[in-house]
């Protein structure tokens, strides 16, 4: 019987041991150019809708299966240009920093308007909608 209940655990034993190797657990942290961290970042492999956020410090940990190694881990904030990544060359920097890049847009006009001219606006569109009758 004892060596019935030690096969059994022994069993048991390695199916955990299988298990916890076919996780990956990424952890870094994102910075901008300026070397400051990038807070609320999305860190994500957007192919498999897997992904995770960086903290106010900018730091992120993301548990994957070893599946994904070839996949691209994307960085994104609003601000910056996203960044792309293969997991498995990640895993391979020595330091685990993403720096992106400041994204600079600018416009070409900006029109401020009064409330009264939203108010306005806003009638006006109300009345191109057509209005439906229901004869029940």
């Amino acid at each position: 019987m004892y060596r019935f209940k030690l096969f059994i655990y022994l069993f048991f034993f390695s199916f955990v041991v299988c298990a916890q190797e076919k996780s990956l657990k990424i952890e870094g942290v994102v910075l901008d150019d300026t070397k400051i961290s990038v807070p609320y970042a999305a860190v994500s492999i957007t192919s498999k809708y897997l992904g995770t956020s960086t903290n106010e410090d900018g730091h992120f940990y993301l548990e994957l299966s070893k599946n994904n190694r070839l996949d691209t881990l994307e960085v994104s904030s609003i601000g910056f240009l996203t960044s792309k990544i293969v997991v498995k060359d990640f895993i391979a920097l020595k330091e685990k920093v993403i720096i992106l890049s400041e994204d600079i847009v600018s416009l070409d006009e900006v029109n401020i308007m009064s409330p009264k001219q939203y108010v306005n606006l806003a009638f006006k569109n109300l009345k191109k909608i057509p209005l439906v009758l229901s004869t029940n």
